[in-house]
């Protein structure tokens, strides 16, 4: 089992159900490059439904805006014991509660993700 997958699912889901606004901005702690402009765009753009990242090949969830109305579909994956974030954002886009955004050129260096003091 993956211990960062679990943790993640486990608290988008947890974050999820304890919101009260109408979405949820989830950002990872280890994209240092990430700008609060881009979230912004995430937040500003026309959707209502949540918005998520997509590069080449998979979607970054820990990057993302969340709908209140993915909670359900969140709990439900823990409840099956599927801790991938790319099922469960998946599945999102096809039940419409959330949009994949495609990364730009430029902007792929955002999503950099540092582990480990050898990242740096």
């Amino acid at each position: 089992m993956n211990t960062g997958a679990t943790t993640a699912n486990a608290g988008v889901a947890a974050a999820l159900r304890g919101c009260s606004a109408p979405r949820l901005v989830v950002l990872a702690v280890d994209l240092p490059r990430m700008t609060a402009g881009f979230l912004r765009a995430l937040l500003e753009s026309e959707e209502t439904a949540g918005v998520v990242p997509r590069g080449p090949g998979f979607f970054e969830p820990l990057a993302a805006v969340y709908s209140l109305g993915c909670a359900s579909l969140a709990q439900a994956a823990l409840q099956r014991r599927d801790f991938s974030m790319q099922n469960f954002v998946a599945a999102a886009v096809a039940q419409k509660l959330m949009v994949a955004r495609s990364i730009a050129p430029d902007e792929a260096l955002l999503f950099e993700n540092w582990n480990s003091p050898e990242d740096l």
